[in-house]
């Protein structure tokens, strides 16, 4: 009781308290986890898809600053103006 009025008034220093190990998942708490995971990403895909373009050229998935070009009355999408140019190239080979 002594002990802990002179701890109190910060008179002794608090005692260190030992170090928490902490906690460790299971197995079934591994599993639980990788299927909350992979829900979470197939959410975040779901949400971003409609908004996803593909380049063209590569084919490098694309959110947004693109390269946009207009070959043969169509709107096509690029990731960079080199990959437009390559595309432009083997197009016009064809």
């Amino acid at each position: 009781m002594y002990v802990k009025k002179i701890i109190a008034i910060n008179i002794a220093p608090t005692p260190k308290l030992k170090r928490v190990k902490g906690f460790k998942l299971t197995p079934s708490g591994i599993e639980f986890i990788s299927r909350i995971f992979s829900r979470f990403n197939n959410l975040i895909e779901a949400a971003f898809k409609s908004e996803i373009k593909i380049c063209a050229s590569c084919g490098l998935k694309l959110y947004k600053d693109y390269h946009t070009e207009t070959i043969h009355e169509k709107e096509m999408n690029f990731c960079c103006i080199h990959c437009a140019k390559v595309y432009k190239e083997s197009y016009n080979k064809n």
